[in-house]
């Protein structure tokens, strides 16, 4: 009885390792995002002097978010850039303030890495991420951009 009894134990401990092993490795999984950058004017006034375009790609692993930004045609150098929290065509709250690493002028590209939490994953998965680019022209945002998954090949 002792060794069927150690036997089962070794089993379920082995069965126990696989599972966790296999959720690790799950967790490990790199999700990937891509966003758009295009003018969106938020009012009649700014309409004649938003610019620019330019891409947005994201890649999420385990909880670091990882943006990769390029931008170019600004009516003005940028000055900051921000993860703002809306569903799509709406304007929201800053949620995240990113690093430019020197990209002030009116085309260039950056990127930082952000911590979200368990809250913040869904979210973005909820396609309730956008970035924004703002300029001292356009202080209220000159590009934006929401954050959607896009699958690789």
């Amino acid at each position: 009885m002792t060794r069927e009894r150690t036997v089962l134990a070794m089993t379920v401990v082995t069965l126990v390792i696989i599972h966790l092993a296999s959720h690790t490795v799950l967790n490990q999984t790199t999700e990937r995002f891509r966003g758009r950058l295009a003018p969106l004017p938020v009012d009649i006034a700014t309409v004649a002097d938003v610019t620019g375009e330019g891409v947005v790609t994201a890649e999420l692993s385990g909880n670091e978010l990882t943006l990769t930004v390029r931008f170019k045609g600004l009516s003005a150098p940028a000055t900051v850039a921000h993860i703002h929290r809306a569903p799509k065509a709406l304007r929201g709250p800053v949620a995240f303030s990113l690093d430019l690493n020197h990209a002030t002028s009116r085309e260039g590209q950056f990127a930082d890495t952000i911590t979200l939490t368990d809250d913040h994953i869904a979210e973005l998965r909820n396609e309730l991420y956008y970035l924004q680019i703002h300029t001292d022209t356009n202080t209220t945002g000159e590009l934006r951009g929401w954050l959607l998954p896009h699958a690789t090949p």
